[in-house]
């Protein structure tokens, strides 16, 4: 009988040492594979946001190509802008980038930024046309250069102007730099002459189309005093 009892309490032992060991043996595999799921779970990603625009009108550009790189020209993400000039990149990165916009018609413009993990950057462009406006050329331009009149009379301005760019054109009128007609429509301009003009002038007259670009043209002339005729 006090075998049996002895044997039995081995067993209980022994059956107590496995639990603990099961016990064991379970938390540190359940440790293991928190650490494990902690340490692969993948990083934020850094957001790159923002709206492209002209400068020329502050207007939306779609389909702008906006492209992350790296600095040795690699390219990493890219995407385009929506019809209301959007952009939204959502990429794992780290580091320092290149971040290029280019769009039809508009200059490129670069950026040289440094983007972290699971921060946000807005990042706006505004893009300048790469058209060129050339300038108005005057074709022709009456009174010819050093012209006289006698005090009293007139003096009939004309000017014949084209635009390469077929812009609307405009045109601004001044003698010896004082405005006599401001900026209009009107080629040409009739000015009366008086006697407060008794001396040498400089007549100018300037053209610029609808994007400023301009040019001018000026001519000198002399205005002499009206003498009474013979008899009168």
């Amino acid at each position: 009988m006090h075998f049996k009892n002895r044997h039995n309490y081995r067993w209980v032992i022994l059956i107590r040492h496995l639990g603990i060991l099961s016990l064991a043996l379970f938390f540190c595999l359940f440790s293991q594979s928190l650490s494990f799921a902690m340490g692969s779970r993948p990083p934020r990603n850094a957001v790159i946001k923002g709206q492209v625009i002209s400068r020329a009108d502050n207007k939306p550009i779609k389909a702008a190509l906006i492209k992350v790189s790296t600095l040795i020209g690699r390219t990493v993400i890219s995407t385009l802008s929506d019809n209301s000039g959007n952009y939204n990149i959502s990429k794992s990165l780290s580091g320092a980038y290149l971040i290029q916009c280019s769009a039809s018609g508009y200059q490129n413009m670069l950026l040289l930024r440094f983007i972290s993990q699971g921060q946000t950057y807005t990042f706006n462009f505004n893009l300048n046309s790469n058209t060129v406006n050339n300038p108005p050329k005057i074709i022709s331009f009456t009174p010819q250069s050093k012209f006289s009149r006698v005090s009293g009379e007139n003096i009939v301005i004309s000017i014949t102007a084209q635009d390469p760019d077929n812009d609307p054109l405009y045109y601004k009128y001044s003698i010896d730099n004082n405005i006599i007609q401001d900026w209009t429509v009107q080629s040409s301009l009739n000015y009366k002459t008086s006697n407060k003009d008794l001396r040498r002038h400089t007549l100018k007259v300037e053209v610029k189309d609808s994007k400023n670009a301009s040019t001018y043209k000026t001519t000198d002339f002399f205005v002499f005093m009206a003498f009474p005729k013979p008899g009168n």
